[in-house]
């Protein structure tokens, strides 16, 4: 229903998030589409969505088990459309911009049933409507032009808007414009065509040959495709957050070093889970920042031992690379549960998904502020083996829970020997330069065929394994342009430990 009001808008649907849809209104590059228009006539959806689709009914045999509702955000501005990846594992296609940070402001305060706008889209809204300023709350000057007594704007008399706006596809079937893109191009080319297309579609879409030969049978219905290709399964799914901003610079250079660094995440990530065969779901950027979403257990990704051979490893294995070879810190959350897999969205736009309570929790864990690198949950550490231990750390609130959730942080055999590095690490400030200092030397030295060592003796209990965990965790932040592995060892005296950290 939320994609036919766009459409009938003259808007495009972009992204699908969760439970959230992206739409945009774009201006004409010949001028017959102002951004006045644009705002105006997506304000004019929003509160049409919000009156059409709030309060929808679910039906559990013949009563009424609860209700859907919704609601909507509105950002105007600049946005840039990015394509990253390779020509090999997979893309994925971003939005970033003005209106997505707007959105993700907003995201936080507007309720069920409500349409707000940013202060950005309020300016451009009043040049097409009286707005009550009354609705407008706080110094920014955010409007809630839609509640639920009704629609806070009326269209100025002064003011002709067109309804819908132009839409290029409007009033023709998306198989006649593809066939007409088709009809020009040779075998060879529509196989490339066909390996870019999908390149972006889920790997469980991409790998299957039943569901493209099913897509091409015109004897069944699209809805009918889409629930035979439907289904519940247990489901690994890992929500990763890089501690980044993707917020878009004036400056050209700035903006390329963003997007190159978005492309190398991708990259990185694509490579560890073709390492432990997982899959991506999807990139986005959206109110939690920047986000990556991979789950083990579909199709083509089931194994024996799963979480302790290849998720938990893949997920260590991912943060400590984003984190080396990029320099970038990174939460991530897990969970193991119950999810429907397949199909969501419309029959003219729709994408493969994700979905269920586990897939909900592993984001919260994810954005938890109690994170300290990784979180799973209770399920993820019952399915453990002897790979990983557990620190049990406070249960925390999360939505959709009445009860406070148990949560874990996984820690390998490696780190149990060590110990985790501590974010809030005190003292030890002259003998942490120092390392650091012999570190920088060892990874910038023109001689690499020489070998430097480093140690520290000290007795036990004074703190050499915390002291060579923080001191590792900044070592690696610092020479990660230098891609140099860090590989640690021990050495047991009779004169006592000594550690040596570097080689």
């Amino acid at each position: 229903m939320i994609i036919e009001k766009v459409m009938v808008h003259g808007g495009d649907v972009l992204k699908f998030a969760g439970d959230s849809i992206f739409a945009e209104w774009a201006i004409n590059e010949h001028g017959l589409v102002t951004i006045e228009e644009c705002t105006a006539v997506a304000a004019l959806c929003a509160a049409s969505i919000a009156e059409c689709c709030r309060d929808f009914p679910i039906f559990g045999g013949e009563k009424t088990a609860g209700f859907l509702n919704v609601h909507c955000s509105l950002g105007v501005g600049d946005v840039a459309a990015v394509h990253i990846g390779d020509d090999r594992l997979r893309r994925e296609f971003l939005l970033l911009g003005d209106p997505i940070d707007q959105i993700s402001v907003l995201e936080k305060d507007v309720k069920i049933r409500e349409v707000a706008a940013s202060p950005e889209a309020v300016v451009l809204l009043t040049k097409m409507f009286n707005i009550d300023t009354s609705v407008c709350t706080g110094v920014e000057k955010v409007a809630i032009i839609m509640d639920q007594s009704g629609r806070r704007f009326k269209p100025r008399l002064d003011v002709q808007l067109p309804m819908p706006l132009p839409n290029e596809t409007a009033g023709k079937d998306r198989k006649e414009i593809l066939s007409m893109i088709c009809e020009s191009l040779d075998v060879s080319q529509l196989k490339h065509l066909l390996q870019l297309i999908s390149l972006y579609v889920h790997p469980v879409v991409a790998k299957d040959e039943s569901v493209v030969s099913n897509f091409l049978k015109l004897n069944s219905s699209a809805q009918e495709r889409m629930q035979a290709e439907a289904e519940l399964r247990d489901v690994y799914t890992m929500f990763i957050m890089p501690l980044i901003s993707s917020e878009l610079k004036r400056e050209d250079e700035l903006n390329q070093a963003l997007f190159q660094r978005l492309n190398n995440i991708l990259l990185i990530t694509n490579r560890e889970l073709e390492n432990y065969g997982g899959h991506l779901r999807q990139f986005i950027v959206d109110d939690k920042g920047v986000v990556l979403l991979a789950t083990f257990g579909l199709r083509g990704a089931t194994f024996p031992n799963m979480i302790s051979c290849h998720c938990l490893p893949c997920t260590t294995a991912l943060h400590n690379a984003l984190q080396v070879e990029l320099g970038i810190d990174c939460q991530i959350g897990a969970t193991f549960g119950r999810a429907y897999c397949g199909v969501v969205g419309g029959i003219s736009r729709h994408e493969y998904a994700v979905l269920g309570p586990c897939v909900n929790l592993s984001a919260r864990l994810m954005c938890s502020s109690c994170n300290p690198g990784i979180l799973v949950d209770n399920s993820v550490r019952l399915r453990a083996k002897t790979e990983f231990t557990f620190n049990s750390l406070q249960p925390v609130k999360a939505k959709g829970y009445v009860n406070p959730v148990p949560i874990f942080e996984p820690i390998s055999a490696a780190e149990k020997r060590w110990g985790k590095p501590i974010r809030d690490f005190v003292g030890r400030k002259e003998q942490l330069n120092y390392i650091f200092r012999w570190a920088k030397h060892i990874a910038y030295s023109k001689d690499e065929k020489k070998s430097k060592m480093l140690y520290i003796q000290a007795e036990s209990g004074f703190g050499k394994s915390a002291l060579i965990s923080q001191a590792l965790l900044e070592v690696r932040k610092k020479i990660f342009q230098k891609k140099k592995r860090v590989i640690i060892t021990r050495n047991i005296s009779n004169d006592g430990d000594r550690m040596i950290p570097f080689r």
